[in-house]
C-alpha cells in the first residue's frame, strides 16, 4: 500500500507565502542591481551645475573660455589644473572650500583639458 504525502510536516504552513517571497525577491534584485549600476556610471548633476556655475560667475566672467580652448594652453596636467583653479580662487579672494576647487577643476578638465587621472 502506497502512502501519498499530501502535506509535509517539516516545512511550515506559510509555506507558499515564503516561496512567492522569495521568488519576487529573485526577480527584483537583479533589477535594484541594474539600477543601482546605472545611477552609479551616471555622473551627479547637482556638484557638475554646481561647478558649472562658479566657472561663469568667476572664471569665464574674468577671462571666458578662450585660455581652456586656445593651441598654447599653459596647463599640462591635472595637479596643474587644480593648482591654477586655487591660484585664481585666491586671487579673486573667494574662499573656496577645497570641494569646490576640486568640483570646478574636474568639470573644466572633463569639459575642456581631458588629462587622465
Amino acid at each position: 500500500m502506497k502512502t501519498q504525502l499530501t502535506h509535509c510536516s517539516l516545512l511550515p504552513k506559510s509555506f507558499p507565502i515564503l516561496t512567492k517571497a522569495l521568488f519576487a525577491s529573485a526577480l527584483l534584485l537583479p533589477i535594484a542591481a541594474l539600477a543601482a549600476a546605472d545611477a552609479a556610471s551616471e555622473p551627479a548633476t547637482e556638484p557638475t551645475a554646481q561647478a558649472q556655475r562658479l566657472i561663469e560667475s568667476n572664471c569665464t566672467k574674468c577671462h571666458g573660455s578662450e585660455v581652456y580652448t586656445r593651441n598654447d594652453r599653459r596647463i599640462e596636467s591635472l595637479d596643474g589644473l587644480e593648482t591654477q583653479v586655487q591660484r585664481c580662487a585666491n586671487s579673486l579672494e573667494l574662499q573656496w572650500f577645497d570641494e569646490e576647487v576640486m568640483s570646478v577643476t574636474h568639470r573644466l578638465n572633463s569639459q575642456y583639458y581631458h588629462f587622465k587621472p
